[in-house]
């Protein structure tokens, strides 16, 4: 089985945040949890990184809009708070910044 959460979801890469829970919820019925345990640890995974990558575009989305507008990007507590999240990382905002 591939390594890439969108095809172990079977859903387009572009897929927004309400399609991967939808595809996730779709998966579980097709392979519970208490019938295939090893499958569901595999989908989870999948789900949870799906979201993360979308959340973590999302942010660098948002920063790179900021940036344009040249607005401050944010205070340097909410940045510590978005790598702590991992939604972002030092080198994604780095880039960003220069």
């Amino acid at each position: 089985m591939s390594d890439n959460p969108y095809t172990i979801l079977e859903i387009p890469e572009d897929a927004d945040q309400t399609a991967i829970k939808k595809a996730y919820f779709a998966k579980i019925k097709q392979s519970p949890p208490d019938k295939n345990p090893e499958q569901f640890k595999i989908i989870r995974a999948a789900y949870e990184s799906a979201l993360k990558k979308k959340q973590s575009a999302q942010t660098i989305g948002t920063l790179q809009i900021m940036k344009l507008e040249k607005q401050t990007i944010a205070s340097p507590l909410e940045i510590l708070r978005s790598i702590q999240r991992q939604e972002v990382s030092i080198s994604q905002l780095i880039k960003l910044t220069f």
